[in-house]
């Protein structure tokens, strides 16, 4: 489990980065971790995956309302690509703006270059994939 943000614009700008299936996945993902971190999925499911000890849910813990967030734009950008789905009306926590204090740091090049050897010939319309920007050339 994923919740891949290349991009340190925005949350809209990291969705707007990913290709069609890592987009339709994040939406998935990324409530999947909010769900185990404010404690919505069953505690016997979180112990026998062992969920509760991914990076992914440690990294967003401390920052539900953030990743509440993101999942809102990710939703934003998959709809906005003409696919018809509908937003979450609740979730389990609030959007709050902001970034995590990892914001801006090595995660963000971590997932550009997770994203990259992923699909090359999508991302290479990226440029400096290993640097501080991904921004449409």
């Amino acid at each position: 489990m994923q919740v891949l943000v290349p991009e340190t614009k925005s949350y809209r700008a990291s969705a707007a980065i990913l290709d069609h299936q890592i987009l339709k996945r994040q939406r998935c993902e990324a409530m999947s971790v909010l769900n185990i971190i404010v404690g919505r999925t069953p505690l016997q499911s979180i112990r026998r995956q062992n969920w509760d000890r991914l990076k992914v849910v440690s990294l967003w813990r401390p920052w539900p309302g953030m990743l509440a967030s993101y999942i809102l734009a990710c939703y934003d950008e998959w709809i906005e690509r003409g696919n018809p789905v509908a937003k979450p009306e609740t979730l389990t926590t609030e959007p709050v703006d902001g970034f995590p204090d990892w914001w801006g740091g090595p995660v963000h090049r971590q997932h550009r270059k997770l994203l990259y050897k992923r699909d090359r010939e999508f991302y290479k319309q990226y440029r400096d994939l290993n640097g501080d920007s991904v921004q449409r050339h």
